[in-house]
């Protein structure tokens, strides 16, 4: 009988185990990625002016950079529809902060620092329009700063699960703060789909007269 209930408790804890190594973080995903928003201008310029500390490139290390997310979301999010103009967005921050995580090479090893351990990522963008009367006062900057705090008794795989998830939360969030500002500050920049594809088909039936 007592050995029945140490098996039974073994097992127990291997299927509890199990469950901790399956577990799975949401992913939010990219909101923003499905709509581009079409600006008043007749090029759109992206600048990093953000000189990233050399452990934001160690792939080792949590948390990862978040340049690239930037970059990506700045040059596929705005297309530019405009006569004249141009829009000048520039990456002033793009830093990631972390404390009590470890440099670690084996991405299945358990990490036991002792309480928990916070990673998050501070971003600032500022957009202005050059060679527009209507604009030439105005600009409009965003500014997002996050942290995020987790046990530091799991593993990285895991880990890497909940950057991936805070990422696609921060950029959401900073999009969503973006596109409020350049409404308020720089109105009239934005130019609506229906308005771009009435412009594109009044401009395909001048080119077949």
């Amino acid at each position: 009988m007592k050995l029945k209930r140490i098996i039974f408790s073994l097992l127990t804890v291997l299927l509890v185990s199990g469950c901790v190594q399956e577990a799975k973080v949401d992913m939010p995903g990219f909101n923003y990625m499905e709509k581009k928003i079409f600006l008043n201008v007749a090029s759109i310029q992206v600048i990093n002016e953000y000189k990233p500390q050399e452990k934001d490139f160690n792939k080792y290390m949590l948390p990862a950079s978040i340049i690239s997310e930037l970059d990506h979301w700045l040059r596929n999010r705005f297309i530019a529809a405009g006569k004249k103009g141009t829009a000048v967005i520039k990456i002033l921050n793009a830093n990631v902060v972390e404390h009590g995580l470890k440099d670690v090479k084996d991405t299945h090893e358990t990490l036991t620092v002792g309480g928990p351990d916070r990673f998050g990522a501070e971003a600032q963008v500022v957009i202005d329009v050059r060679d527009l009367p209507e604009f030439s006062e105005g600009q409009a900057k965003v500014s997002l700063s996050r942290i995020v705090s987790i046990e530091s008794d799991v593993k990285m795989s895991f880990r890497l699960q909940i950057w991936g998830a805070f990422v696609q939360n921060f950029m959401n969030a900073l999009d969503d703060q973006f596109m409020m500002n350049i409404e308020t500050y720089l109105p009239g920049l934005t130019i609506p789909a229906f308005v771009v594809n009435q412009m594109a088909k009044k401009e395909l039936e001048q080119m077949t007269v």
